[in-house]
């Protein structure tokens, strides 16, 4: 080919050349909007912001506003930071996680275990025992009169709900749990902590 020639060919394939590159990104662009869902939005929700350990008292430091598709969305999850400031962890939290109703010590939890249940904290005379139980262990509880006599069951196969932390049990000996039971065994419980020793036995896993 003559050297005018190529010279004045040169530009017009520079300008093909970036008028195909042009027409190619415009093709991914048209391929990404075609497989997003038509109107996909992203709404709010409450995740934890680093991982928490369970009967932890949430503050704002603890919890982000992360932004998810309502089809990732979980029921009963939180939108705002506000719902869940105060409010006590029923269980371990991983970084990232959504919150939602029922993993906050509350009636939601309780429902979920089932309906009808009251949270009935006891104390367990042996608090080192404590640091063995976990939120979700299925536990039985035993009596033995402070005077001294026969031990007792006095809940069976209840579930953990929350432990609360040393500094959030308050004055006095042992530690505190907390457990869902029916009114009943709730009422047979709060009379054995007023009297007896408790102590707590984990089922196996």
């Amino acid at each position: 080919m003559r050297p005018h020639l190529t010279s004045w060919l040169t530009p017009i394939v520079r300008h093909e050349r970036l008028v195909a590159a042009a027409l190619s990104g415009v093709a991914v662009v048209a391929g990404l909007h075609a497989v997003r869902p038509p109107g996909a939005r992203l709404v709010p929700v409450v995740a934890a912001s680093h991982s928490l350990h369970g009967g932890s008292a949430l503050t704002l430091d603890d919890l982000a506003v992360v932004r998810v598709p309502p089809a990732a969305v979980p029921e009963g999850a939180l939108s705002v930071r506000s719902q869940a400031i105060g409010q006590v962890v029923a269980g371990p939290l991983r970084r990232g996680e959504l919150l939602t109703d029922t993993r906050l010590l509350g009636r939601a939890l309780l429902d979920a275990i089932t309906p009808g249940f009251v949270a009935v904290p006891v104390r367990i005379a042996d608090a080192d025992s404590v640091a063995l139980v976990r939120v979700g262990d299925r536990v039985d509880l035993v009596a033995v009169p402070s005077e001294g006599g026969a031990a007792r069951a006095v809940g069976v196969d209840l579930t953990v709900i929350t432990v609360p932390p040393p500094t959030q049990s308050g004055l006095g000996e042992g530690a505190l749990i907390v457990v869902a039971a029916s009114r009943t065994v709730a009422a047979g419980l709060a009379a054995a902590s007023a009297t007896d020793r408790v102590s707590v036995l984990v089922h196996g896993h």
